[in-house]
């Protein structure tokens, strides 16, 4: 069964409610006369699907056409096939001659009633199809229309295997974002399976090949496609899958925080005086259902070796001890590590290895090798700093500004670094109530930051449809008059923008 499901628009105030109503050739069978000619205000809807119900290999094709019609509103349909565009007309699919416009789509598009009392369609099979949709409504109505487009369909020989591939669909036009992660839900029955590979488009327009959708995490895209393979191993009936959604998560092209924790280390700096005071000041975007925490750490002072000789050289790969007689230092800092050959600084060695305290190179023999290193480090402690407030910024990105403080007990301690710690809650809301449905289009914001594919509206007594916009949090919601709407989802906290931050130390 290929399914696409649409509904209304919001509408606005009516001037005129008289609409007139065509037919399918085109007469108008609620003219108005003697009357002075008013332009009636009334919202329309053209539709044009991105998605192609495909009958390529199907024998038989039937209309399956449902949806709300209220008193007063229109629902017409026409089709693309290969580029063009097509109506029933005189039982015939014909070529439209018009405009693809609402008004022409609303004045010569076929009835659903119409579509529907066809037994088969033979001019859809071997076509992909592209239904084009027209609503009209006056905007006084209480009730709006709605259309769920189906095609039933029936394959001549046994198929236990079909592939599929999605619309493409864009995630950012600005910036270039990177996938955090891409999952899916199915419904699964008997021994069938669904299989579902990806390909990215980068920003030159270039696209990848298909991988899993493991293989695409950490990787830069503006825009994804994905292949679908479903597989059967009967087609009595028994066995059975669906799709029912994909979620890509990805960041916006910007710098933030996507995952649900982040950390961020400063430089570890020896500032050659006890230290006593340390003060952080994060700048970072407004947190809603989010955290930001500072940690600092104080050390001692290391130990230092200057031109150390470590021994003459073999002309052959060999490894030397970082120590003095032979007794290596431990807990060595690899940033600080100089090795020279002679007078000459050695910066091609092989490599070193700081567990064991050794160093590889190979340089000409009997060349004297020396070092010059820090050792003896202190562990790491991390000690939480006080927030001691958060404040507005006042500038261009609307950011706000947070200000932490910790004092040591601790004397002598010359060298430090700060961690900042980012955390996105999350949670769970079982029935958020959404107060009653208007039969209109409505628009909520809920109280946290919903996962979209969490969202359900599990005890609805009529159908929900609904879609969510990630980037202002805001839910639309249609449904019949008098549903009670009551929304169940998943949430995380909402992504933290880092715009800076600065720390400081004193001696008091």
């Amino acid at each position: 069964m290929n399914t696409i499901r649409y509904a209304s628009d919001t509408f606005g105030n009516a001037f005129d409610t008289t609409i007139p109503v065509y037919d399918d050739d085109g007469t108008n069978t609620n003219p108005v006369e003697d009357e002075p000619v008013v332009a009636p205000f009334i919202k329309t809807a053209l539709l044009i699907s991105k998605k192609a119900l495909d009958c390529s290999n199907k024998s038989t094709v039937q209309f399956q056409i449902t949806g709300d019609a209220p008193t007063g509103s229109k629902r017409r349909l026409v089709f693309k096939i290969d580029d063009a565009f097509y109506y029933f007309k005189n039982n015939a699919l014909t070529e439209f001659p018009y405009d693809v416009t609402a008004d022409n789509v609303l004045k010569y598009g076929n009835k659903p009633t119409t579509l529907n009392g066809y037994s088969v369609v033979r001019s859809f099979v071997g076509k992909k199809i592209f239904p084009v949709i027209a609503l009209q409504a006056p905007s006084d109505a209480d009730d709006f229309p709605t259309l769920k487009f189906q095609l039933k369909t029936q394959a001549e020989a046994e198929t236990l295997t079909d592939t599929v591939e999605s619309p493409i669909y864009i995630l950012s036009e600005d910036n270039v974002p990177k996938i955090e992660s891409i999952t899916y839900e199915s419904e699964i029955q008997g021994d069938a399976s669904v299989t579902i590979k990806v390909r990215l488009q980068a920003d030159d327009e270039s696209w990848s090949d298909y991988m899993s959708l493991t293989a695409a995490a950490n990787k830069s895209a503006v825009a994804v496609q994905f292949k679908i393979t479903y597989k059967v191993t009967k087609t009595d009936g028994s066995d059975a899958a669906q799709v029912t959604q994909i979620v890509v998560n990805h960041t916006s092209g910007k710098t933030f925080v996507a995952s649900n924790t982040a950390e961020i280390f400063s430089v570890v700096q020896n500032y050659e005086n006890d230290l006593q005071t340390c003060y952080v000041i994060v700048r970072h975007s407004e947190l809603f259902d989010s955290t930001i925490t500072a940690y600092c750490n104080f050390m001692n002072e290391p130990a230092r070796r200057d031109l150390i000789f470590l021994g003459n050289a073999t002309g052959a790969r060999q490894d030397l001890i970082l120590g003095v007689d032979g007794v290596k230092d431990t807990g060595i800092d690899p940033a600080t590590l100089e090795l020279f050959a002679g007078d000459a600084p050695l910066t091609d060695y092989i490599g070193f290895n700081t567990e064991i305290s050794t160093v590889t190179i190979n340089v000409k023999k009997n060349t004297p090798i020396y070092a010059s290193y820090e050792y003896n480090h202190d562990m790491e402690v991390w000690k939480k700093m006080t927030a001691q407030y958060t404040q507005p910024y006042n500038d261009d990105l609307n950011s706000y500004m947070t200000r932490f403080i910790f004092r040591t007990d601790d004397a002598g301690k010359k060298v430090a670094n700060v961690r900042i710690s980012l955390k996105r809650k999350t949670g769970s809301v079982s029935a958020e109530s959404l107060g009653t449905a208007t039969g209109k289009k409505q628009l909520f914001t809920l109280k946290h930051m919903p996962k979209p594919s969490t969202i359900k509206f599990p005890n609805a007594t009529n159908p929900v449809d609904f879609s969510y916009d990630d980037e202002s949090n805001i839910l639309v919601v249609t449904a019949k008059k008098g549903t009670a709407l009551s929304c169940k989802y998943s949430w995380l906290g909402e992504p933290i923008s880092i715009y800076g931050y600065a720390a400081g130390w004193s001696v008091l």
